[in-house]
């Protein structure tokens, strides 16, 4: 049974990000955050919501919390996750494809929940 992990790791300017994967690899890294405390809130909230987030393409959507694919300049797809409150929780890296983007939001959302957290700051 593959075990599923939020790498919590630091940048080189000092602000913090997490990879969130399973044991063979990496399947999408979070946006980079100020202070940690607002990392360990970004977990919290995809482990309470993300099971039941709707994903929402391209445009605003009412209903929150959801996952919201864009597509940016470059023909990339990323996705953030939207908060009960309507804000950003996380910007995902960007993916080649919708689909994806998509199977990184499944997997999230699947295993968010029981992922196992391990620090490397």
């Amino acid at each position: 049974m593959k075990r599923w992990w939020f790498h919590i790791k630091k940048n080189p300017s000092g602000k913090y990000y997490f990879v969130f994967s399973d044991d063979d690899g990496f399947i999408l890294v979070s946006k980079s955050f100020s202070d940690r405390a607002s990392l360990e809130d970004c977990i919290v909230q995809l482990r309470k919501f993300s099971d039941i987030s709707q994903i929402v393409f391209n445009g605003k959507n009412n209903l929150y919390p959801c996952m919201q694919v864009q597509q940016d300049n470059n023909n990339q797809y990323f996705f953030q996750a939207i908060g009960l409150n309507g804000q950003i929780v996380m910007t995902s890296m960007p993916y080649n494809s919708k689909d994806e983007c998509c199977e990184g939001i499944s997997l999230l959302k699947q295993f968010s929940r029981e992922a196992r957290i391990a620090d490397y700051t």
